[in-house]
């Protein structure tokens, strides 16, 4: 489901993203995606460390209700969330003016 949403997100974009370096100057851009037992999170990050957009979706409310992290709940939920916070960061991105080299 996240690969669909990246191709659907970049495909509008005018030209292919390509995998090379990027050009002697150009800051690196860095997509990251973070889980541990009750979080999802999704961040582009310059090179540098300077974080450009972030998205967090907790699952505190779901695991209050059980008392505990219930693991088989915990993946379904990032299962859920992920894509949902992958979307609004490329959205985001898109009014930072991030495109394809």
């Amino acid at each position: 489901m996240l690969k669909r949403i990246l191709l659907e997100k970049l495909a509008p974009l005018e030209r292919p993203l390509s995998l090379a370096a990027p050009a002697p100057g150009a800051p690196r851009v860095i997509l990251a995606i973070e889980s541990s037992c009750d979080e999802s999170a999704v961040a582009l990050v310059r090179a540098d460390g300077l974080v450009l957009a972030e998205r967090v979706a907790t699952q505190a409310a779901l695991h209050a209700t059980t008392g505990g992290v219930v693991p088989e709940a915990a993946a379904r939920a990032h299962h859920t969330q992920l894509p949902t916070l992958l979307s609004g960061l490329l959205d985001e991105a898109t009014g930072l003016g991030l495109q394809s080299q």
